[in-house]
């Protein structure tokens, strides 16, 4: 049997897609998973599950045994995990990381965010986390490579209310880099199978940079509907990230919502030199991958249409 390819965070938004792309290549999969009956049901029967969490020592080592190749796109961006944050994606991969090392583990592509080296992402949890991976990533001995992923094109479709409404916190900004998350699951998959890639660090982007009243266009067209734009006041969410963060040590509910304003804030302030480089970068990725097709906003959409009906 060939070695399996592991899958940290295998069930979440983005690594369900790497976990697909790699069976759809024929490539045996193996995913550590804290519900293997929800894994499964999820994932299909082809995939085997290692019932855990990256915390848990005597799982990791089960998920490591006989690997090779790992894919990490781990995420503890959640309500129930959120305050654990560094704990989870830092201090328990990395110890994870290291044990899959000791038993053989060679190649590895992580998941991180678009840029850990901008002054706007400084503020954010988990940018300064996945800094800390890539810093270790480097110095590991590993075989690996990095990919710094933009907002999902999911992320407009999510904020698109009563099914004529696209909400854009102030607007939004003039140019977003974006791909669809189905894109990541493909270059992923494809990345952790070569071994020409180590020691990069490679920007995710797909062909579309929309601002969100052309994403509502855009949409709009294919879901053969008109959407209109509603822009909330920037200040608004200042101020509610402001007091959310001064209850955020009382209350977990305040917690997190302080936690997703920050990176609404984020992304109202995304830094435009990275959108000028990102039709560059999604040049070299095509050079790189010449066999990806990239799905545009229109086929993510017509997706998510026939999903929610």
């Amino acid at each position: 049997m060939p070695a399996p390819i592991l899958i940290l965070g295998g069930t979440g938004h983005l690594g369900r897609h790497v976990v697909r792309s790699l069976t759809e290549r024929g490539q045996a999969v193996r995913v550590l998973t804290r519900s293997a009956a929800g894994a499964r049901a999820l994932l299909g029967p082809g995939v085997e599950v290692v019932e855990g969490d990256v915390e848990d020592v005597a799982a990791v080592r089960a998920a490591f045994a006989g690997v090779e190749r790992a894919v990490v796109a781990l995420s503890a961006v959640s309500r129930a995990t959120y305050r654990r944050l560094a704990a989870i994606e830092r201090d328990a991969l990395i110890a994870a990381l290291g044990e899959g090392r000791r038993q053989g583990l060679r190649r590895v592509v992580y998941l991180s965010v678009f840029a850990v080296d901008n002054a706007a992402g400084d503020d954010l949890e988990t940018a300064r986390i996945k800094r800390a991976v890539e810093e270790w990533l480097r110095g590991s001995g590993l075989d690996w490579t990095v990919f710094g992923q933009p907002p999902s094109t999911d992320l407009f479709f999510t904020l698109v209310r009563g099914g004529r409404v696209l909400v854009a916190p102030g607007g939004g900004p003039p140019a977003l880099p974006t791909i669809s998350p189905r894109d990541t699951g493909a270059l992923l998959a494809a990345a952790v199978l070569r071994d020409d890639l180590g020691g990069r660090r490679l920007r995710l982007v797909g062909p579309d940079l929309p601002s969100f009243p052309e994403a509502a266009r855009r949409i709009g067209a294919a879901w053969g509907r008109r959407l209109v734009v509603a822009n909330p006041p920037f200040l608004l969410f200042l101020a509610l990230h402001r007091l959310t963060g001064l209850l955020a040590a009382h209350l977990d509910l305040c917690g997190y919502a302080h936690l997703l304003l920050a990176h609404i804030l984020l992304m109202k302030r995304f830094p435009q030199d990275l959108v000028a480089r990102a039709r560059e970068e999604h040049a070299a990725l095509r050079a790189l991958f010449p066999s990806w097709e990239p799905r545009t906003l229109e086929d993510d959409a017509r997706a998510w249409l026939a999903r929610s009906g």
